[in-house]
């Protein structure tokens, strides 16, 4: 809309040409556009589903009846490619009215399975003139498209010994909304949660073909390879491992569950007298346990007087004691003098026993071999 001072030119000015000023565009006639869309999150190909969408005229003027399509896309960008599955008819709308309603589509059998958006599209085959033909689309939120394999529950023993033969139990579901075809569940050792190139494929078990929603259930022997260091590890499980299977999704096949191969050495229990004087000796008493699951030879319990609970290089070395070789699960009870060193400032200490004191035990488990007592120290006579 413009607006022009003096129009008829009835006024000598000094600028004729700074008498006109505009209000911007204004549009006449309707404007026909989808201002919601509801959709599944899942479909299976071949199968009818609903799909619901408010078509709106926001224009200024009245639009005849049309009809609101829906399109299959695999990607969120409308385009000639795409494909047309359902649509409805809209009534006439006057301006600012909308119009509710449901689409019953059904995805082409032959649709394989993957992720693909839905459109709906105001005004389907361009029918009525409007103010605006770039704004006539709404698109779904992703929609999964078959069969969906994942491991929802696993189960692996905590404790292994070196190359024995573990129990693994796990459940691969299709969550998906059609049928996963053949497929197996596969094994891997990791040192991490994270399936990758390098972690070592342990075996497979068929998990056979699945329908929309059903589980298969079952418990695998696996090997744990010979030679497997003492350490942390996960056994991860991966759905449709050989990627036999078209899925909706690909990247959710995994489960992982933690178990530690190997001895593991701690101190279960110490005992330590409440105080001593600076120089002085005291008497503990520790319980040193192997509770891993493979044997270890002779081992040393070593004592250090800490200013804190936590063992570290700067604690002052006091006493130790031998510790017999242990089965898996066995335990060496026993004592040990310990000497306060003289200059020692009085006041309150932790004892700190350590397991394995040398190292010389490669254990699944290398931070809990330590367990602490508080000792007050005090001061030596005459001091």
């Amino acid at each position: 809309m413009l607006a022009k001072g003096d129009w008829d030119g009835q006024v000598a000015e000094s600028a004729e040409t700074n008498n006109v000023r505009s209000t911007g565009q204004i549009k006449v006639g309707p404007n026909l556009a989808v201002s919601a869309l509801t959709t599944p999150s899942s479909a299976a190909a071949g199968v009818a589903f609903s799909v619901s969408d408010t078509t709106v005229n926001q224009g200024g003027g009245r639009a005849a009846a049309t009809k609101t399509r829906i399109y299959l896309s695999v990607n969120s960008s409308l385009d000639a490619s795409d494909v047309l599955i359902g649509s409805r008819d809209v009534p006439e709308l006057a301006a600012g009215a909308s119009h509710a309603g449901s689409t019953v589509v059904t995805l082409p059998a032959s649709t394989p399975g993957g992720l693909y958006f839905l459109f709906a599209e105001a005004d389907g085959g361009q029918t009525v003139t409007e103010t605006s033909e770039t704004n006539n689309t709404r698109v779904s939120s992703s929609l999964k498209v078959g069969a969906d394999l994942v491991v929802s529950a696993l189960t692996v023993p905590v404790l292994v010994a070196f190359g024995s033969t573990v129990n693994v139990t796990d459940s691969t579901k299709n969550q998906g909304a059609g049928p996963a075809s053949e497929s197996a569940t596969g094994f891997y050792l990791s040192v991490n949660s994270v399936l990758d190139a390098t972690d070592v494929f342990l075996g497979a078990r068929p998990a056979g073909a699945l329908a929309p929603n059903t589980t298969s259930a079952v418990v695998t022997p696996i090997q744990i390879p010979a030679g497997t260091a003492a350490g942390e590890y996960f056994i991860v499980a991966k759905a449709d491992w050989a990627d036999a299977a078209p899925e909706s999704i690909e990247s959710n096949n995994t489960r992982s569950a933690s178990l530690r191969i190997g001895p593991d050495m701690a101190v279960t229990a110490l005992t330590v007298p409440a105080s001593v004087p600076a120089g002085g000796s005291i008497t503990v008493s520790d319980t040193t346990k192997n509770q891993g699951t493979d044997p270890v030879p002779m081992t040393t319990t070593r004592f250090y007087l800490s200013t804190n609970s936590s063992f570290s290089a700067g604690d002052v070395p006091i006493g130790s004691r031998p510790v017999g070789a242990l089965a898996a699960g066995a335990i060496d009870v026993g004592s040990a003098t310990l000497v306060i060193p003289a200059g020692t400032v009085p006041g309150s200490y932790y004892v700190v026993a350590v397991s394995d004191g040398d190292g010389v035990v490669a254990e699944s488990l290398e931070s809990n071999n330590t367990r602490f007592r508080v000792l007050s120290v005090l001061a030596a006579p005459g001091s």
